[in-house]
């Protein structure tokens, strides 16, 4: 579920089919239109994954993952999902997002102050995308290895990613990554799967094995997590 702005927006997977529908309402529960269909997102796709603009709600972006785990499309709407355009076709050699690991390393979020400028949690990589020229793809770059992100969480130029060797942050200007490195102490091999982040910095993250997880920075190191659960969370 992503909201930015009085906007929802959500996915869902139906298995047995082996598709899935993503959806946006600007009016509550009861007005949710589907994004899927002729001059919007794959209706093919088996996974979608979305990510809506915090500084222009008319900004949707939406990543199309084929059953194989490869990218069909990555789509932007700038009319709040009444069309899509491509902003990267799926099937690159050169610009592999996801390396068929999509289903499971694939997170979206875009920067705070441009709606044009978004960050690509793939595997293995974390990739930036950017419009350079006005209804031409995306420019995508590397940023770093990260052994897959399964979620991005923004905080004004700092961002959190949930990855598969724990907890990360980076902080960003407008061009340039400053910092990345891993926040969460003892916890290298764990997998993390989601990231809540609170306005005095302080974070709770779900993982694989190790349960719930709590991070205030403010402990023996900032890098301290506390668990408040066990298993898978």
């Amino acid at each position: 579920i992503k909201v930015a702005n009085g906007v929802v927006g959500f996915s869902d997977l139906d298995r047995g089919n082996t598709h899935s529908n993503a959806y946006i309402s600007t009016t509550g529960p009861n007005g949710f239109t589907s994004l899927c269909g002729t001059n919007k997102i794959s209706s093919e796709a088996y996974r979608i994954e979305l990510a809506l603009a915090p500084s222009d709600s008319s900004y949707i972006y939406a990543s199309a993952i084929a059953t194989n785990g490869s990218m069909i499309n990555l789509y932007l709407s700038k009319d709040q999902g009444n069309t899509f355009e491509v902003i990267l076709p799926g099937g690159s050699t050169t610009v592999d997002l996801y390396n068929k690991n999509g289903f499971t390393d694939n997170s979206m979020a875009v920067f705070p102050n441009n709606p044009k400028h978004l960050l690509i949690g793939g595997y293995p990589y974390l990739w930036e995308a950017e419009e350079i020229t006005e209804n031409t793809y995306y420019s995508c770059n590397q940023i770093v290895y990260s052994n897959g992100i399964h979620d991005i969480v923004f905080g004004d130029d700092i961002a959190f990613f949930a990855t598969g060797s724990g907890i990360a942050k980076a902080t960003f200007t407008e061009e340039i990554k400053t910092a990345f490195y891993t926040l969460t102490k003892n916890l290298a091999s764990a997998q993390i799967t989601a990231l809540g982040i609170g306005h005095d910095g302080a974070f709770i993250a779900g993982s694989v094995d190790n349960g719930s997880l709590y991070v205030n920075t403010k402990g023996n190191t900032e890098q301290t997590a506390s668990a408040l659960s066990s298993g898978y969370a």
